[in-house]
């Protein structure tokens, strides 16, 4: 039975890249905190991926379960480190009348290296919904 998880809220900064966007330098970077929503002004800038470094937590062992759990209200696929975690399909996500945030978990225990990138890619805005990332943490528990 896993004890109660230690929560590391993943808030920011957290920078943006607009799909077709490089890092070419060309381009500034935008950056933000949570909860962040793709705007409805620009079009050619409402898909793209959010991307977060952090290192990773102390004190882990070989019992410690790391899960990265996020809130968002759309589709969008998920990265640890340049591999893919899992893709959140609008059939993994509950249908909701108000498009709210609803929370979904990764196991990445394995994943993990001393630095890490966490990419979370939304998808084209659509006339009924505008995608957002309204959480992201990493919850760690021990199994016993």
């Amino acid at each position: 039975m896993p004890t109660k998880p230690h929560r590391i809220r993943l808030a920011g900064p957290w920078e943006w890249l607009p799909n077709g966007q490089t890092e070419d330098g060309n381009h500034a970077i935008q950056t933000f905190q949570l909860p962040f929503t793709v705007s409805s002004n620009d079009a050619s800038q409402s898909s793209g991926t959010l991307r977060r470094k952090f290192h990773c937590p102390t004190g882990l062992n070989e019992k410690s379960i790391v899960m990265i759990v996020i809130e968002c209200n759309s589709a969008a696929s998920v990265s640890l480190n340049g591999q893919i975690v899992d893709a959140v399909t609008p059939s993994t996500l509950r249908t909701s009348v108000d498009s709210s945030p609803q929370r979904i978990d990764f196991d990445v225990s394995k994943m993990l290296k001393p630095f890490n990138e966490l990419c979370v890619c939304l998808p084209p805005l659509t006339p009924s919904q505008t995608p957002c990332l309204t959480s992201a943490c990493l919850e760690i528990c021990d199994a016993v």
